[in-house]
């Protein structure tokens, strides 16, 4: 069984391999690590903590998000669990967080990220 953060770096890593060949190394990322899911505050009623616990059904101590830094770019992927029905992935201005783009966890998103940092590149170039 595949862990959920051991899927979600090899899409990211394949994102690499496919859309940032000659801009940026997969070697240079900075992969944020795991963050605690935050806990049930102790003073909610039976009802409320029920109801917040039926909510957490199925999910680990984690969050099933990855972050990874590389230049002035961030892109967080979000697994299934966390937002369903595929997961999502967003492209983030690191100095402002800045959402550039945002999409379901496809193929046609990451050609949407692949090709924003492209054209941001090819803006400062000229």
């Amino acid at each position: 069984m595949i862990r959920t953060q051991a899927g979600l770096l090899r899409i990211a890593a394949a994102f690499f391999r496919d859309h940032m060949l000659g801009l940026y190394r997969w070697d240079r990322v900075k992969i944020d690590p795991p963050e605690l899911r935050p806990a049930i505050p102790p003073g909610l009623s039976y009802r409320d903590r029920r109801s917040e616990m039926e909510r957490r059904e199925g999910k680990g101590k984690y969050l099933e998000r990855e972050r990874l830094a590389f230049g002035p770019w961030e892109i967080l992927i979000y697994s299934a669990q966390e937002r369903g029905p595929i997961g999502e992935v967003t492209l983030r201005n690191y100095d402002t967080a800045q959402e550039m783009v945002t999409g379901p966890l496809d193929p046609s998103t990451w050609g949407r990220i692949g090709e924003h940092i492209r054209l941001s590149h090819q803006r400062k170039a000229s």
